[in-house]
């Protein structure tokens, strides 16, 4: 009985010892979750970028336009977002954290119209970014000001 025990023992250490390094390298890096952005497009070529990702750190990258290329699609901002080298500049509380991500994943798409505002003012635009289980992402546009602007109704894109 000790030496089925200790063979069975010896099995899965060493079936382990082969998984663990799979498990390891599957884990997945930090992801956005909201980010925004500030583009000048009127009155200048001025890029402004941040980003809050699944660790909690905070990232920024401010730049030109017409150097940094930033994407009018949201699908392509998030990859802009992960191809990139950003600033961090710090890292949320772990509560602050909780919270944020409770909000996000909570959010709901809008269908509400945007309408006009201002001229040549650039727009800023905040996005909450939620993932599947296969990890596809989706950005759901929080609000906008600016040239236009938009509120997501709800009442989980509002900071409370």
């Amino acid at each position: 009985m000790k030496r089925t025990t200790i063979t069975v023992f010896l099995l899965l250490v060493l079936v382990f010892s082969f998984l663990l390094p799979t498990f390891a390298s599957a884990e997945k890096a930090p992801k956005p979750i909201l980010y925004t952005y500030y583009r000048q497009v009127g009155w200048g070529d001025r890029i402004e970028l941040a980003y809050v990702d699944t660790n909690g750190d905070l990232w920024i990258l401010n730049g030109f336009d017409s150097e940094l290329h930033w994407p009018y699609k949201a699908e392509e901002q998030l990859q802009f977002l992960a191809e990139n080298k950003f600033e961090n500049i710090g890292r949320l509380e772990h509560n602050d954290l909780f919270d944020l991500k409770s909000l996000v994943y909570a959010v709901e798409k809008s269908d509400a119209p945007s309408y006009p505002a201002a001229c040549d003012a650039g727009t800023e635009r905040t996005y909450a970014v939620q993932y599947d289980r296969d990890g596809n992402a989706e950005a759901i546009l929080l609000g906008m000001s600016g040239d236009d602007c938009f509120e997501n109704p709800d009442p989980n894109a509002h900071v409370r």
